[in-house]
């Protein structure tokens, strides 16, 4: 999992999971409204693996191993 975390640009594993942990259920709940909010999920398969991410508590953003655009069946009028 280090190895992981490290490739997405998160080196310090350990401080990332002292983080989650000592989160209160207030910043708990405030940080997982922010994680999803911030998700920008599309629900279309792409055929790809990953991309592999996790939401790091200490920069409080989603961090990915790359990003690929969203895709729409629907025109631009």
């Amino acid at each position: 999992m280090r190895e992981e975390w490290t490739a997405l640009g998160l080196p310090e594993f350990e401080k990332e999971l002292e983080a989650t942990d000592e989160l209160d259920d207030v910043r708990f709940e405030r940080l997982l409204k922010t994680a999803i909010a911030r998700l920008k999920v599309c629900h279309e398969p792409s055929g790809k693996d990953g991309p592999w991410s996790t939401f790091s508590a200490n920069r409080e953003e989603w961090v990915a191993g790359f990003e690929a655009p969203a895709v729409t069946d629907r025109a631009v009028h």
